[in-house]
């Protein structure tokens, strides 16, 4: 289903409100793809630290077993 914003918004709301409607859908969109760039970067970091983890746990395990 596809809606044209430009039309929905010129048959409801006059000029100066339409305006600030659109700068709002704008700044919201653009919210919305910082918070989505935030959240992959925190997941990046757990999963370097997990990998660093689990890591140094295998490496203490080889030397564990190594030395038995």
């Amino acid at each position: 289903m596809e809606v044209d914003v430009q039309k929905l918004l010129s048959e409801l709301t006059p000029k100066v409100s339409r305006n600030t409607q659109l700068n709002l859908v704008a700044a919201s969109l653009g919210r919305a793809a910082e918070n989505a760039t935030q959240v992959q970067q925190q997941i990046q970091t757990i999963v370097v630290t997990n990998s660093a983890l689990s890591s140094s746990l295998i490496y203490a395990i080889a030397l564990k077993s190594s030395s038995s």
